[in-house]
C-alpha cells in the first residue's frame, strides 16, 4: 500500500457510456478543488507493472472515488461477448474493488436514468457497492446535483480551492492540450492505466476494431436492451395473451383446441425467449415474463387435455385447476409487484413503466379469475355471475397486452435514431 496523504478524487466511468458526464464532473471539481486533486483519464501502464497493483496504488492515494454507472455498466460486454465486470482484470472493477478495500470512500454517480444494480448481478468483490449511498445525476439538474457533492467532498476533503490560473499552462501543448497533473496525478498518468491499450501495443500491431458500433448486430442489440425491457420474451407471448384475453371474453364458446395448442406452444418458448431477456441483462423483468410465459402455458394444459380425454370433463375438476393455475399467477406476479413497487418508491427501479403496467393488469385479471372460480367452486357465486367476472378479467389482460406491446415499441424505436452512430471504445 503506497503512503502517503489521501488528497484526492478518483473518477471511475467507461467512456463509451459515460465520458460525457465524466468530463462535465471534472471541469466542475477541478475548478473547485484543483487538477492535481481530481484524476481521471489516467492512459496507460508502464511496461513491467504489475496492473493490479498499479491500480490498487493509484486509488488507495485517493480519499473519494465517483463510480460513473450508466444504464449498461452492468452489462457492458468485451469483443468475445463476455461481461466486463466479470473479467477479474477490468479497469472499472479493480478501480471500485480497490477502493471498497481500502477504506476509501466510494459514491455510486447515477447517469442518464440508471440504477444501482442488484447484489445478484455483481462479482462477490463488489457488491458492498449496492449498499453506498448513491447520488443521482441527471442532465436537467446537473448543477444542483453536482453542488450538493461537493459539500459533501467539502467534508471530506476540507473547503476546495479555485484552481490556480497559468500553473499547468506551460505543460498544455505536452498534453495535447490537456493540462498535466502535478504530484500523485503524475504518478497515477505513469503507472495506472488503460490495460487495453498496453495489449495492443504489445500484442498486435493491427488496428483494433471498435467494440459494439450501432450499425452492428452487437450495438443494436445493446441499444434494445437499454431500458431492461424482455423483448423476446414478450414477442413470443402476444400471440397467447391474446387469445387468453379471447377466450375469457367469449367464454366456453371455442370447441377447438388449435388456440391452446398455440398457448401451450409460445408460452413454452416465452420461457426460453425470457432466458435470453435475462442474459441480456433484464434481471427480474425477464423473470417476471418467463414467470407469466409459464402461466399461460399451464392455462391451455387443461383444455387440451380435456380435448384429448386425459383429464376428467366435470365442472368441479376444471374449476379446481383454475383455481390452482391462476392462484400460482396471481402470488408470481404480486411478489415482482411488491419487490418492484419498492425499487419505485426509492428511485431504484430496474424496470420501465410499460412492463409495471402489464404486472399490474396481469395481476388484476388473475384476482378476478381466482375469484370468481373459487366462488364458483363454493356454491357462492351464480355461473352468469362468474362469467361477468372472467369477461373483466379479459378486458385486464387486454389491457396488459396493450402495454406488453407499447414497451416493445418503446424497445425498438431506440436502436433507429442512433443507426447512424458509431459508440467508441470502452476505457477498460
Amino acid at each position: 500500500m503506497v503512503s502517503g496523504p489521501r488528497c484526492g478524487i478518483f473518477i471511475s466511468y467507461r467512456r463509451e457510456e459515460t465520458a460525457g458526464q465524466a468530463g462535465r464532473l471534472y471541469d466542475r471539481l477541478s475548478g473547485r478543488f484543483g487538477t492535481d486533486r481530481v484524476f481521471m483519464d489516467v492512459d496507460s501502464i508502464a511496461f513491467g507493472i504489475d496492473f493490479n497493483q498499479a491500480i490498487t496504488e493509484a486509488v488507495s492515494q485517493c480519499a473519494i472515488l465517483l463510480a460513473l454507472i450508466g444504464r449498461d455498466w452492468p452489462t457492458a460486454t468485451d469483443s468475445r461477448g463476455r461481461r466486463r465486470i466479470d473479467d477479474p482484470d477490468d479497469f472499472v472493477r479493480v478501480e471500485i474493488e480497490a477502493a471498497l478495500e481500502r477504506d476509501v470512500r466510494v459514491v455510486p454517480v447515477l447517469v442518464e436514468g440508471a440504477a444501482l444494480p442488484e447484489a445478484s448481478d455483481l462479482p462477490p468483490g463488489l457488491r458492498p457497492l449496492v449498499r453506498r449511498q448513491a447520488l443521482v445525476l441527471s442532465h436537467a439538474g446537473f448543477g444542483a446535483e453536482v453542488s450538493r457533492l461537493i459539500a459533501a467532498i467539502d467534508q471530506v476533503l476540507g473547503p476546495g480551492r479555485a484552481a490556480e490560473p497559468g500553473r499547468h499552462a506551460g505543460r498544455a501543448a505536452k498534453a495535447g492540450g490537456r493540462p498535466e497533473r502535478d504530484g500523485i496525478a503524475a504518478r497515477l498518468a505513469a503507472t495506472a492505466g488503460s490495460r487495453l491499450r498496453r495489449e495492443e501495443q504489445v500484442k498486435s500491431p493491427a488496428p483494433v476494431k471498435p467494440q459494439a458500433e450501432s450499425g452492428s448486430a452487437e450495438g443494436k442489440r445493446r441499444i434494445l436492451y437499454a431500458s431492461h425491457f424482455p423483448v423476446l420474451g414478450s414477442i413470443i407471448i402476444a400471440a397467447p395473451l391474446l387469445i387468453l384475453a379471447i377466450v375469457s371474453l367469449v367464454g366456453p364458446s371455442i370447441y377447438t383446441s388449435t388456440p391452446f395448442w398455440v398457448m401451450t406452444t409460445l408460452g413454452l418458448a416465452g420461457i426460453a425467449g425470457s432466458v435470453i431477456d435475462y442474459r441480456n441483462g433484464c434481471g427480474l423483468s425477464a423473470v417476471a415474463v418467463g414467470v407469466n410465459s409459464a402461466f399461460l402455458a399451464g392455462y391451455a394444459i387443461y383444455p387440451l387435455g380435456l380435448a384429448g380425454h386425459m383429464f376428467s370433463a366435470s365442472r368441479n375438476s376444471e374449476i379446481l385447476w383454475l383455481c390452482a393455475i391462476t392462484g400460482i399467477g396471481l402470488i408470481g406476479n404480486g411478489v415482482f409487484l411488491a419487490y418492484i413497487l419498492r425499487q419505485f418508491s426509492d428511485r431504484r427501479r430496474r424496470i420501465g413503466t410499460p412492463l409495471l403496467l402489464f404486472l399490474v393488469f396481469m395481476a388484476s385479471g388473475l384476482a378476478l379469475v381466482f375469484t370468481a372460480s373459487v366462488l364458483t367452486f363454493l356454491s357462492r357465486i351464480t355461473p352468469s355471475g362468474s362469467n361477468s367476472l372472467i369477461w373483466v378479467a379479459g378486458l385486464m389482460f387486454l389491457a396488459a397486452l396493450l402495454a406488453e406491446l407499447t414497451g416493445i415499441g418503446l424497445a425498438v424505436a431506440r436502436v433507429f435514431p442512433n443507426l447512424g452512430g458509431g459508440a467508441s471504445r470502452a476505457r477498460s
